[in-house]
């Protein structure tokens, strides 16, 4: 699968907020593409990476 087909596989399936290339010279579907992107990956709460390890904050 190619990097397009890969990020709209990801999109559809609800794992990222936003995603798209970076821009070395501004004017939508006329700009210049940059080498590179970015990604914002949703993420869940995971109890095990947290200190309490229940899921929640602690209160400092």
């Amino acid at each position: 699968m190619d990097h397009v087909g890969q990020m709209i596989d990801m999109q559809e399936k609800g794992l990222t907020v936003l995603s798209g290339p970076f821009m070395e010279k501004a004017g939508g579907p006329n700009g210049v593409l940059a080498d590179g992107g970015m990604t914002i990956f949703k993420v869940a709460d995971r109890p095990e990476q947290h200190p309490t390890g229940d899921g929640r904050r602690r209160a400092d």
